[in-house]
């Protein structure tokens, strides 16, 4: 099965959802997949500083909060490396990067980079407690941009 989205195909084959909001890209050219059992017998992804982390790129979509008017951002992830058994550190691989990189570009196409602006309680000495303007700089999709601009809700 394939994901066509505007002139970018990715093989959803690799893609994994986890619970909650959670969805990993695994590259199997990037090494063996693990999986552990959490503390309730569920089987789950090996997520640690771990050989199996290096295989994949973490991510998620903004979630909306309609109660509090929020869109919570989320997040395009890999580790750097971890730690094996001799205490050599092991980076990730080539390919991981060729993919995280090919999957940010995509991301800024579909979700500018973006300056927003609002309202904020300071906490600084010498503003304490004042309403101050705060600048947030974000990627964010136009649909999402929509409801900041439109709907009152804020980027969170």
């Amino acid at each position: 099965m394939s994901l066509n989205l505007n002139a970018f195909e990715y093989n959803t084959d690799i893609l994994t959802k986890e619970k909650g909001n959670r969805y990993y890209f695994h590259l199997p050219e990037a090494g063996e997949l693990s999986i552990e059992k959490n503390g309730f017998g569920k089987e789950i992804l090996d997520r640690g500083y771990t050989a199996c982390s290096n295989t994949i790129i973490e991510t998620g979509f903004s979630k909306f909060d309609d109660r509090n008017k929020e869109i919570r951002s989320e997040r395009l992830f890999i580790q750097t490396g971890y730690y094996n058994e001799n205490g050599d550190f092991i980076n990730r691989p080539d390919c991981i990067d060729k993919k995280y990189n090919s999957l940010v570009r995509f991301v800024k196409k579909l979700a500018p980079y973006t300056e927003l602006t609002e309202m904020r309680t300071s906490l600084n000495d010498e503003d304490y407690l004042k309403e101050t303007e705060y600048k947030i700089k974000r990627y964010i999709s136009p649909y999402c941009l929509d409801f900041i601009e439109n709907k009152g809700y804020k980027a969170r």
